[in-house]
């Protein structure tokens, strides 16, 4: 049962991943194409600066957990030598469900 949520898990963060790579993609597509109309061709695209951010949300919604699952992250270890590891773990869990509550929120 736990192999298969933590397959399914898994599954949804790769895609997450991609879509947030994607999302990146255009994101520097339309920036690019919207620096073009606004200063070259002077025909500013309405809108544009809503769906950047909306692109850019996805962005980092899909590269949080990425990056999580990866190990990745920039991360400073001034506490974990001086505490237990099953306090360690216990802490792990906490952060966790308070990431993804976090998550959820935005």
């Amino acid at each position: 049962m736990v192999e298969r949520y933590t397959r399914t898990v898994s599954r949804a963060i790769d895609i997450w991943g991609t879509v947030g790579g994607l999302s990146l993609l255009l994101l520097v597509l339309l920036t690019g194409v919207g620096v073009l109309f606004r200063y070259v061709l002077n025909v500013p695209i309405n809108g544009l600066r809503d769906i950047s951010q909306a692109l850019l949300l996805c962005c980092v919604s899909g590269a949080i957990p990425f990056a999580a699952r990866r190990g990745s992250h920039v991360a400073v270890d001034l506490l974990d030598l001086s505490i237990r590891p099953g306090v360690q773990k216990s802490l792990r869990l906490i952060i966790a469900i308070g990431s993804c509550a976090l998550l959820t929120i935005l």
